[in-house]
């Protein structure tokens, strides 16, 4: 093998075990976020939170909210650093009626949650490095 071909078998097999080493398998830092969302004082049943970025993070990230709770894995995770949070919980809406004229396609879905708490919102969220990063979010 001539010394440019060592050096190309050097340098891919040198690769291979750093990415075997697990370096990379997080290149975002990612952290796992969870925690609880109520209104009014009650658990939002169903809806949606949202992290955005505030500082340009590479990460922003949403979830669902079931019974109140929220949980995003590792895997999906939010950068270190601080997020807007923006909080939906549509409600209702009537049934489609694919046989009517048009496609109706049924009322919309009402939002529970205020302005305040998503278009508008001014929740944030600072997730840390190792961190325990649950958050509480009690909307009034």
């Amino acid at each position: 093998m001539t010394p440019v071909g060592r050096a190309i078998c050097l340098l891919f097999f040198s690769g291979l075990a750093l990415l075997l080493s697990g370096c990379g398998n997080n290149p975002h830092n990612r952290q796992a976020v969870s925690g609880t969302v109520t209104y009014k004082g009650r658990p939002v049943e169903t809806g949606r939170i949202e992290f955005s970025p505030l500082q340009g993070q590479a990460t922003g990230e949403a979830a669902e909210i079931k019974d109140g709770k929220f949980a995003i894995a590792a895997k999906n995770g939010l950068s270190p650093g601080d997020y807007k949070v923006m909080v939906n919980a549509p409600q209702g809406g009537g049934k489609a009626d694919p046989a009517a004229p048009g496609g109706d396609l049924g009322s919309p879905p009402t939002e529970l949650i205020p302005p305040r708490y998503n278009a508008q919102s001014k929740l944030r969220a600072t997730v840390e490095d190792g961190g325990r990063n649950v958050f509480e979010y009690d909307l009034k």
